[in-house]
């Protein structure tokens, strides 16, 4: 899935002049600012990264956040590290909104648990089904099921994590090979 929405965030770049700009470099931070060279501000984005205590600052039009990593960073591994998404958002100590929940998607997880119960009758499996075994269904769509009520139905990543983690590596890649 986070390759599908990785090639949405190249095409929506793709559709604008957005080039990185070297604002700031030295041994402690680092402040490039990504945008349409011809001035939209629509998904322009800065960032800002305090290599020496591992902190990437995002600010702009689509949105705020701030990843911590507790120690020293290079922007070349940084680049790196927020290649995984779900790593990218556990390192989130605050975010404008890392989910989204729309109806449709918990619709369609809905329908997934019920084609999943479906096939699992006709299989038999309900027969003679014991309480650990549903408990184990039920934890394959949420761990904590008991607790969170099947909070994670619908849940999806926001497709602002990819333009900001697009936005980032494909801006450091182009600084860097202005550099050699």
């Amino acid at each position: 899935m986070d390759e599908k929405w990785k090639e949405w965030a190249k095409d929506v770049f793709g559709r604008y002049d957005f080039d990185a700009t070297l604002l700031f470099e030295d041994e402690d931070f680092f402040i490039m600012d990504w945008k349409d060279k011809n001035g939209c501000g629509e998904y322009a984005t800065r960032y800002i990264v305090d290599k020496q205590k591992g902190d990437l600052i995002i600010k702009g039009d689509c949105g705020d956040c701030i990843a911590s990593w507790y120690n020293p960073v290079t922007v070349e591994k940084l680049a790196h590290y927020i290649n995984s998404t779900g790593y990218f958002i556990g390192k989130m100590q605050c975010t404008s909104n890392k989910y989204t929940y729309d109806y449709r998607d918990v619709k369609e997880d809905l329908e997934d648990i019920k084609q999943e119960y479906i096939k699992a009758v006709r299989d038999g499996a309900f027969e003679n089904i014991d309480e650990e075994e549903l408990e184990n269904i039920m934890e394959k769509y949420d761990p904590n099921w008991f607790e969170s009520g099947f909070g994670s139905l619908g849940k999806r990543i926001d497709k602002r994590i990819y333009l900001w983690t697009y936005g980032f590596q494909e801006g450091v890649g182009r600084l860097r090979s202005r550099d050699c």
